[in-house]
């Protein structure tokens, strides 16, 4: 049996459940009411006053950055049911042996269940393209900052996934694979910003430049946060969900100057273009560290379906 085999067969299983159809109906509801919610603000907004090029372009940023902020929320809650119980579920069900047995290799086994988790998640997201494409028709946003944050956004689910496989292969059963899996993401979206943030208070302001960003590169948000950050070139900007994630690598100038590195003018250039190059690369780096990591955890999950416990082969 091959990978392609796996996939095929977790497919038509998933097809019989109406799991991915509740979350993508239930996505696509939630994103219809915000864009409803977002125009009944505009309208607002704009009442008594003539409608501007600046506004709509304002009213365009923000609905692209909730529909993804939205979409990511989504996806941190509907990857582990999806991802976790895949090889808990065979094991609960004793079914795992005779898959072993089918001279299926565990490699094929791991990359056959998460293309088809894949294939769930890219259906989750072309769901969210025509919302991204009424967003590039009011403005505010380029299509380059769209899709690097569809990538952002595609990698870091990638890289979830592949954790709670890896957390599948090791539980015994589905409950334990999925509290494991939930875990897991809560300690990418908030173990890594305090680990930012503990670098930032014990290397203290003059050391500022030593702080590893390795950890927030794996953060969902944040790597999403500086994909589709650009300029606006509009001084009138609304406030949006992805802005407090932007402080940490969007201005950095007004970083810099709030921790007491800006000292003199040699040092402000220096300081700005060593900031302005991190903060480019640092979404490139979040989805070359995730599909790293991605690509160790299903080798690590392909190791312990390799050496089973003993429990696996009664």
């Amino acid at each position: 049996m091959t990978a392609r085999s796996v996939a095929a067969l977790e497919l038509r299983t998933a097809a019989r459940s109406s799991r991915l159809r509740v979350i993508v109906t239930s996505t696509t509801i939630g994103l219809c009411a915000v864009c409803l919610a977002v125009y009944a603000l505009a309208r607002r907004i704009r009442h008594g006053a003539d409608v501007s090029a600046t506004l709509t372009a304002n009213v365009g940023r923000l609905l692209s950055h909730v529909v993804l902020f939205l979409v990511l929320v989504a996806l941190c809650v509907a990857i582990p049911p999806l991802a976790a119980a895949s090889i808990a579920e065979e094991r609960e069900r004793a079914t795992l042996v005779p898959l072993l047995a089918s001279q299926a290799r565990p490699s094929a086994i791991v990359i056959g269940k998460m293309l088809a988790i894949v294939a769930r998640i890219l259906c989750m997201l072309v769901a969210v393209v025509p919302f991204l494409a009424i967003a590039h028709l009011l403005g505010g946003v380029s299509p380059r900052e769209l899709i690097r944050g569809m990538a952002s956004i595609f990698a870091s689910s990638v890289l979830m996934a592949s954790l709670c496989v890896a957390a599948s292969s090791v539980m015994r059963r589905a409950s334990g694979a999925l509290v494991a899996g939930y875990a897991m993401i809560g300690v990418l979206v908030v173990g890594s910003l305090a680990i930012f943030g503990a670098q930032a208070v014990i290397l203290g302001t003059t050391n500022a430049k030593r702080i590893n960003h390795t950890a927030i590169a794996l953060n969902p948000f944040v790597t999403t946060a500086d994909a589709i950050s650009g300029p606006t070139g509009t001084e009138d900007r609304f406030l949006t969900p992805f802005a407090p994630f932007e402080a940490l690598i969007g201005d950095r100038i007004t970083l810099l100057d709030e921790i007491g590195l800006i000292t003199d003018g040699f040092r402000v250039t220096r300081q700005q273009r060593f900031a302005e190059r991190r903060s480019r690369r640092l979404w490139v780096d979040g989805i070359v560290v995730s599909l790293a990591v991605s690509v160790g955890a299903g080798a690590f999950a392909a190791r312990r379906l390799r050496l089973p416990d003993a429990r696996d082969r009664r």
